[in-house]
């Protein structure tokens, strides 16, 4: 991640990082709440030696245009494959789920489940728990 001013350490990128997650589960948890469905997603590939998985960097390789960067990374031809057929199956269907992904489900109040991208995507429940406890003892919505 390129850090802005003042962001020099990991420990600042990382609480920045926590406070985008946490309102974006935040906003997952009060669309599941009242039954809306919802597709919760990391995105984990650093995309170049230079811009690590910050703030919409997915969205090249939504688009298909990420891995013919020449700093892109290795592996970012997969990713870019995975979360383009993801968007396109989305915008399709409504549901990002395809052949190239395991199997995605609807973000729930009970497990949490989020789709890491990344070289091997995987599904996990309750991504981060220790931040996602941290910040809700200073919310609302739990």
């Amino acid at each position: 991640m390129v850090a802005p001013r003042g962001l020099e350490t990991d420990v600042d990128r990382e609480s920045v990082r926590n406070i985008f997650a946490h309102n974006l589960i935040q906003t997952a948890l009060i669309l599941a709440f009242v039954g809306a469905p919802v597709y919760l997603y990391m995105f984990e590939l650093e995309a170049s030696p230079t811009s690590l998985a910050t703030h919409a960097v997915e969205v090249r390789f939504a688009f298909s245009n990420a891995s013919e960067r020449p700093n892109a990374m290795p592996g970012a031809d997969m990713v870019e494959d995975v979360v383009s057929d993801a968007w396109i199956a989305f915008a399709r269907t409504g549901n990002p789920n395809h052949p190239g992904i395991p199997e995605w489900p609807v973000y729930d109040l009970r497990r949490r489940p989020t789709l890491v991208f990344d070289v091997e995507s995987k599904v996990v429940n309750d991504l981060r728990p220790i931040e996602r406890q941290a910040h809700e003892r200073f919310c609302l919505v739990r």
